[in-house]
């Protein structure tokens, strides 16, 4: 079953690696980005945009109990 969680994003690895310990390994964690290329003084320059801002799917199998 798959959750949506709020998290602070200046302690996602923190974050990350506490589910991952409490959970277990088969925990899939989910950030929908997108990709946007532009072009600044003749450059290409790519930006990374979060879709979600500071929420994430999260996935496990206990999350149904």
């Amino acid at each position: 079953m798959w959750a949506v969680i709020k998290f602070n994003k200046k302690n996602f690895n923190i974050f990350k690696q506490d589910i991952k310990k409490n959970l277990g390994k088969d925990v899939e964690i989910y950030t929908p980005k997108l990709l946007i290329k532009k072009f600044r003084k003749r450059k290409i320059v790519n930006i990374e945009f979060e879709l979600l801002g500071d929420y994430l799917f999260c996935f496990h199998n206990n999350f149904a109990k």
